[in-house]
């Protein structure tokens, strides 16, 4: 799925070296490099001046618009992966325009059409096909970049990833079409800017560059921008598009009600059929979905009763011989939707935790470089995730309120710092709250540190009837119950962790504890009393040179330990 775009593009740090710089039309302002006949010179931070489609354009994958005729030009693409810094076997090329709704890419890949590889597949399905698609930046810090992309078929795909998170669940809307053609293939995208989150300004300067996927004896890359193998800061080496002027992602309003109904009948003697049915009572359940876009960089969605049956079911799991709850990704789009503002190395959220809401509202932007997410919500029937040191339990907490912020700070380069808050109220009693502190920083390039500290505060219900199993297990130095009984308590969760990334020698070493008081009620934290050390190294040979067929070997060496909070080893 995207995660293959993900090793490509966010992990090009560890296996990709980028390459490329910007040639435009004649009309375009752009410096451009001279390639030597014997010398190949990649582009380094390219720039594109865009300039306002003469005409309208269909999209329809022949890009034979007059409107493409002024369209910026992006040439010069080079290979990221397997080769370094080096030419493409294949000839690339971009084309960008937009109007007054509309950001128009088009892309030509030159290459032996019986060679390509396209599948009419579902969408987000194209990712061991040919593709070929736009990275966009528009707030130029690396916090939240678009990859939108078209296989030869026309098939879509697109993701939004953050410097720690790929949201697989993100569906943006856009048109796309494609052909192949005599000599290769070309994608037709166009991206409407009410699509897009970007600053709310008259002219726009972006973060871009296109992206192509050329799957043959190796799974080639190709990019217009260069990505420099020893700095693992992909967005901060992104070419850039400018002159965008005059547009707004809009304040866009859905409303999708819904009306759910059902009826039921059976005999009224199954012996005599002749009895004739009794029909139950029909039910109806209405639904309603709002989605509101207050300004070009602040959503707020509210749900009522929100009918997800149409949703995708969970792949089924084993749990054999497992002694700890299982977790299911989010499929659910309402809760999807800038969920990657949520992750952290500690689960203090996992939306799955709001598992039948009967009512939620959740609020998503961005005020200058700081983002703030909020999710409310009340739910019919919450599961109570009990964490132990050897196993976990899992248990209906019914009714409950639940209560989430999370704020968080960019400087750019990866960088950052925030803060999340939870809460969730149990109508029967007890709750469960915490407070985590995060951030990461760059320095000298190729080094990363990221830090995390959480501080839980619990209340149990007091519901025997939930305590099957669970009278004779005690935790934390106190001896607190596992049953539940009305106990409160506290605990804390921490992890740091220091990795270099380079073309050669990449480490990384870390350490996380958890206390056996902690628990996330809005999270999924399923293990505590548990702390570990841990080191990796690995360093990357590239012996293509001496054995074609491999592109690169890695040697990994990689130690940890692991011990419960009083000091007894695991």
């Amino acid at each position: 799925m995207k995660r293959y775009f993900s090793v490509a593009l966010l992990s090009a740090v560890l296996y990709f070296v980028s390459v490329t710089q910007a040639q435009t039309l004649d009309n375009n302002p752009v410096s451009q490099q001279t390639v030597a006949s014997d010398r190949f010179n990649p582009n380094i931070k390219p720039s594109l001046m865009l300039t306002k489609a003469s005409g309208s354009i269909e999209v329809d994958g022949n890009l034979d618009d007059d409107a493409w005729r002024d369209a910026a030009l992006a040439r010069n693409f080079s290979e990221v992966f397997p080769g370094d810094q080096t030419r493409p076997p294949v000839e690339v090329s971009g084309m960008m325009t937009y109007d007054d709704d509309n950001l128009y890419v088009g892309i030509i890949v030159k290459d032996d059409p019986n060679l390509i590889r396209a599948n009419l597949s579902d969408r987000d399905e194209i990712w061991q096909d040919d593709y070929a698609g736009i990275v966009l930046d528009p707030n130029r810090d690396g916090q939240g970049v678009y990859f939108i992309a078209s296989n030869p078929l026309g098939i879509q795909a697109d993701t939004y990833i953050t410097p720690n998170n790929e949201d697989d669940g993100f569906s943006l809307l856009f048109r796309s079409d494609a052909q192949i053609t005599e000599d290769g293939y070309q994608v037709e995208l166009a991206i409407p800017f009410k699509s897009l989150r970007f600053p709310n300004v008259d002219v726009q300067s972006w973060g871009a560059t296109f992206w192509v996927t050329h799957p043959r004896e190796s799974r080639s890359q190709y990019s217009w921008a260069g990505i420099n193998r020893d700095d693992p800061c992909m967005s901060c080496q992104l070419g850039e598009i400018n002159g965008i002027r005059g547009v707004t992602s809009g304040r866009n309003l859905e409303v999708l009600p819904s009306l759910t109904g059902g009826g039921a009948g059976a005999l009224r003697d199954a012996a005599a059929p002749a009895s004739g049915f009794k029909n139950e009572r029909v039910t109806l359940e209405p639904s309603l979905n709002v989605k509101y876009g207050i300004t070009s960089e602040l959503t707020a969605d509210v749900a009522v009763n929100p009918d997800f049956s149409q949703i995708e079911s969970d792949q089924a799991q084993i749990d054999v011989n497992s002694t700890f709850a299982l977790f299911f990704d989010e499929r659910r789009p309402f809760f999807q939707e800038g969920s990657g503002l949520f992750n952290t190395e500690i689960q203090t959220v996992y939306t799955r935790s709001i598992n039948d809401p009967i009512g939620a509202a959740k609020m998503t932007g961005r005020f200058g470089t700081v983002d703030v997410a909020y999710i409310g919500a009340r739910d019919n029937n919450s599961p109570l995730l009990l964490p132990f040191e050897e196993e976990s339990r899992l248990l209906e907490g019914g009714r409950s309120v639940s209560n989430i912020l999370r704020v968080k700070k960019n400087y750019g380069n990866d960088s950052f710092i925030g803060a999340i808050l939870t809460d969730r109220r149990l109508d029967k009693g007890g709750s469960g709250s915490t407070v985590s502190i995060d951030g990461s920083a760059r320095f000298l390039q190729k080094y990363m540190f990221g830090a995390q500290f959480v501080y839980s505060n619990n209340s149990e219900p007091e519901n025997e009837e939930l305590n099957e199993g669970l009278e004779d297990i005690t935790f934390g130095s106190k001896g607190y119950t596992a049953a539940l009984d009305g106990e409160t308590f506290s605990g804390y969760a921490a992890k740091l962790e220091l990795d270099r990334q380079a073309r050669y020698w990449m480490f990384e070493v870390g350490y996380e504890a958890v206390s056996p008081t902690f628990r996330a009620d809005n999270g999924f934290v399923r293990q505590n009393n548990d702390q570990t050390a841990y080191m990796w190294q690995g360093v990357t040979i590239y012996p293509e040179k001496v054995i074609p067929f491999i592109d690169r070997i890695r040697p990994n060496l990689v130690m940890g330990s692991r011990w419960y909070l009083d000091g007894l080893q695991k």
